[in-house]
């Protein structure tokens, strides 16, 4: 007898404790998926800029930011992109990573494929992965690699508008063209005879480097 009443004390222990677990699960996951909305939400926004904007006040803009007034300032979240002056002169500053656009229209113009083709395959050289080192050690947007290592030409590009892998961008431009500086120049003639003069090829393809440069044109 004394058995079957210490049975029907544990049961109603055993539903509170039950309970207790699904009221402080519930409470977590409430807790989660609110902080989740609120991050999703902080990801994008946008602000009524005044008339005048001066640098200043972009340091009070979060995360990667353009600006552009009447087609003629633009600016990042740092520094001046790319202006022009009233009376038309142009100044022209580095593109970082919109380089790696300039690269993309020139593997689809020289080594273009069809949607939802992989593309040919690029397999990873030496000069590849040295690439990737110094990418590597000067705090560069680098995808691991190792030599030997093939990748689809679909992926690659991938890497490089996704993950903003700059060694990746070197690596596309060494396949397609032989040499980072065959990729100079291949660009370069592909803008002209496109009417974008205002843009320099520098010496990378990812536009890490400060010497591709451009305008707001």
């Amino acid at each position: 007898m004394k058995l079957s009443v210490h049975r029907k004390r544990k049961i109603p222990i055993i539903i509170a404790a039950v309970v207790g677990i699904i009221i402080v699960g519930f409470i977590t996951w409430l807790i989660i998926s609110l902080a989740t909305q609120k991050a999703e939400l902080e990801l994008t926004q946008t602000y009524q800029l005044p008339e005048f904007v001066s640098l200043d006040k972009l340091d009070e803009i979060d995360g990667e930011t353009a600006v552009a007034i009447d087609g003629e300032v633009a600016f990042d979240h740092d520094n001046t992109v790319a202006s022009t002056s009233e009376e038309g002169e142009v100044t022209s500053w580095p593109t970082a990573s919109t380089a790696k656009m300039i690269l993309g229209l020139a593997i689809m113009e020289s080594k273009p494929f069809n949607a939802g083709e992989p593309g040919e395959t690029i397999t990873i050289t030496q000069e590849m992965y040295d690439r990737y080192g110094w990418y590597l050690n000067n705090n560069g947007s680098v995808t691991q690699v190792a030599v030997g290592e093939e990748i689809s030409e679909y992926d690659a590009l991938a890497a490089v508008f996704l993950a903003s892998a700059n060694n990746m961008a070197d690596a596309l431009a060494i396949w397609a063209f032989d040499s980072l500086e065959n990729y100079q120049s291949y660009a370069t003639t592909m803008l002209k005879n496109w009417n974008i003069n205002n843009t320099v090829i520098g010496i990378d393809a990812s536009g890490f480097d400060a010497s591709t440069t451009s305008t707001p044109a």
